[in-house]
């Protein structure tokens, strides 16, 4: 264990990023399969741009509007509370030409054979919708996809470069010491094979710390752990609060020392 420790270069240390790449791999994968997923159909819809969502859009973009006539009303307040009418209505265009639609329309009161005002897209004459009203009650889908998708993704991908730097940054300055394996478990349901390990130590100021953390069982940490070690070297911060991790030589790169002479002075 002696020989271990010493082994680990002194702070600041270079680390491997495949000792911390899969740090909090779980929100890693989670951010890649919304963020791929939700951001593929995100990119067909914006490009598609079809549906009803689409007529609000280009009704929205530039309309005209007219006077209509209420021919049906459909839904209203009910025992749930208030919705929506979906109001069928006749209009005639700016053309002359006699057209019919329907939409969805919150009135306090509207009954059949009035007349309301009714917007319709300029450059296609037979999209329209009650003024004020909505062609379709959900929103346009691919606003859908980005933010319960798409946006998820990126904020658990973010979440997880930070975790990964921020386990960087105590590797390569935290201070060393030895760890007591207390348990060592298998994570249930979890692949790849993941190892959940606990272990106590004593901080800079010789306070007992107790925590775990996820190991793969594959990893050179994780086959040395499964070789049933009672010590190990821990990284910790100096303050000691915030996270810890079990650590091997292999985690970092050796620098190379620049050869001396007796005196202490270098080479040039």
């Amino acid at each position: 264990m002696t020989r271990e420790i010493h082994d680990i270069p002194p702070s600041p240390r270079s680390v491997r990023w495949r000792a911390v790449l899969w740090h909090w791999w779980p929100v890693a994968f989670c951010g890649f399969i919304f963020g791929v997923y939700g951001g593929l159909w995100t990119l067909m819809l914006v490009l598609a741009k079809g549906g009803k969502q689409a007529d609000d859009l280009l009704i929205e973009a530039h309309s005209v509007v007219v006077t209509g006539t209420v021919t049906r009303i459909e839904g209203g307040p009910d025992n749930e509370g208030a919705r929506p009418l979906r109001l069928s209505y006749d209009y005639t265009t700016e053309n002359g030409i006699m057209r019919s639609g329907r939409g969805f329309l919150e009135l306090p009161s509207v009954a059949e054979g009035d007349r309301i005002p009714v917007e319709y897209a300029a450059t296609r004459p037979f999209v329209s919708r009650p003024e004020g009203g909505r062609i379709a009650l959900v929103p346009p889908l691919d606003q859908v996809f980005f933010w319960f998708l798409l946006a998820p993704g990126l904020a658990c991908i973010a979440t997880w470069i930070l975790a990964v730097l921020r386990l960087r940054r105590l590797m390569a300055h935290g201070d060393i010491a030895v760890a007591e394996v207390m348990t060592l478990d298998e994570v249930r349901y979890i692949l790849p094979t993941t190892l959940r390990v606990m272990y106590s130590f004593r901080d800079h100021h010789a306070d007992q710390r107790m925590t775990f953390h996820w190991v793969r069982a594959r990893s050179a940490l994780g086959m040395r752990l499964m070789a049933k070690p009672k010590q190990i070297a821990v990284l910790h911060s100096r303050d000691g609060r915030g996270a810890s991790r079990l650590v091997m030589a292999t985690d970092f790169r050796v620098q190379p020392i620049p050869q001396a002479d007796r005196t202490g002075t270098l080479h040039s």
